[in-house]
């Protein structure tokens, strides 16, 4: 099974997400949107792995989030990159790295290498996909957009396990595991 570590977020927040990607919408020609039930700020994708690592990497995950308070954090930037080589690009709305997020992503980096998950080598860039493979029309200018957009405060005080899978041809997250951060 595909499995990563997540922050989830409140209504709210999904709220104000839905609405960004509804003004996206009237300039995408083509792309994916991420449906609201899946809007989250992956921590730590883990990749395959076996439904036996469950318990253990639940246990990494209450190790790593120990100590670390509510996190008041801010979604305040907007990008994009490539996500193909024919124009197609990934929206997305960026998180500041606060101090407390940087140290619980090290903490579960390190608790989950000890069961054998690799680390990114690029680093932490803390962001939320709002759409994929996207090709915008040419009237589209990200800087433009991106100065119209205000910053959405959150509280990272969820930590998730989720399990990523298709179904009926859809991109489907189920939170296998749940620690409270706080």
């Amino acid at each position: 099974m595909r499995l990563f570590i997540a922050l989830e977020f409140d209504e709210r927040t999904k709220g104000r997400l839905m609405d960004e990607m509804l003004r996206l919408k009237n300039f995408a020609r083509t792309g994916n949107f991420t449906k609201r039930e899946n809007l989250h700020l992956t921590v730590k994708f883990l990749g395959e792995a076996e439904e036996s690592k469950i318990t253990e990497i639940a246990r990494a995950m209450e190790r790593a989030a120990a100590g670390i308070p509510t996190m008041e954090l801010e979604m305040a930037s907007f990008g994009s990159f490539p996500s193909g080589t024919d124009g197609r690009r990934l929206y997305w709305r960026g998180v500041n790295p606060s101090p407390e997020l940087l140290k619980l992503y090290e903490r579960v980096c390190r608790e989950t290498e000890k069961l054998g998950f690799k680390s990114e080598k690029r680093g932490y860039t803390p962001h939320v996909t709002l759409i994929r493979n996207c090709k915008m029309s040419f009237i589209f200018r990200e800087q433009d957009f991106a100065r119209g957009l205000s910053a959405i405060p959150f509280k990272g005080d969820r930590l998730c396990l989720m399990k990523s899978e298709r179904q009926a041809g859809k991109l489907v997250y189920r939170d296998l595991y749940t620690v409270s951060i706080n």
